[in-house]
């Protein structure tokens, strides 16, 4: 989950390393090399989840898709902390 999205995108792979960094554990290694099993579990399901979404806005405007950060934006649950993020909220 996301190794591409590390592989081609400084902007994307500084979100891993941020995560990281905060969390106190390799996210990044569990997302793309696993094990899934663990994984699945909601304690690194869901930060995994925050950190793709969040590396895949940053690459987005790395790579020119937005020439500036979304107004607004909308989530539901875990999605709603991801669309504060990418609207600058949090």
């Amino acid at each position: 989950m996301g190794a591409d999205l590390w592989e081609g995108s400084p902007a994307a792979r500084r979100v891993f390393d941020v995560a990281d960094d905060v969390l106190g554990y390799k996210l990044s290694e569990l997302c793309f090399q696993g094990p899934e099993d663990k994984l699945r579990e909601t304690e690194y399901t869901q930060p995994a989840i925050l950190a793709t979404s969040l590396a895949c806005l940053a690459a987005a405007i790395e790579f020119g898709r937005f020439t500036q950060r979304p107004a607004f934006m909308a989530g539901h649950s875990l999605g709603e902390y991801s669309a504060l993020v990418a609207s600058g909220a949090l």
